[in-house]
């Protein structure tokens, strides 16, 4: 996946229960990406994150901010063979049905 390389890292602290980190325009791709999970095509955000705990994470784009279809999935691996997750399109939240969010398995490291 092409698009992958170009991944922004995101930390969250140790203790992250509750705890949101605001995701805004960066790594946006601007050539059409497919995304393995779903099949989609369209610009993409890639983020990348390495676990310091372990327990569920939960990500999710319901915001007042988000007034566009929104496509979230999680992969395993390298860029070079990535590996689905989970992925979700169109969740319904308190502001919008355009919405998307996943949770899955993380472990330290």
């Amino acid at each position: 996946v092409s698009a992958c390389g170009s991944a922004a890292a995101i930390t969250l602290s140790s203790r992250a229960v509750g705890e949101s980190v605001l995701i805004s325009n960066i790594g946006q791709q601007s050539i059409s990406v497919a995304y393995p999970c779903s099949g989609s095509y369209g610009a993409a955000y890639w983020l990348s994150f390495t676990a310091t705990t372990s327990g569920t994470l939960y990500v999710d784009t319901c915001s007042s901010f988000t007034d566009f279809d929104t496509i979230l999935s999680a992969y395993t691996g390298d860029c070079s063979s990535v590996s689905c997750l989970t992925y979700d399109d169109d969740s319904t939240c308190s502001y919008t049905s355009r919405a998307s969010s996943i949770d899955f398995d993380i472990s330290s490291g």
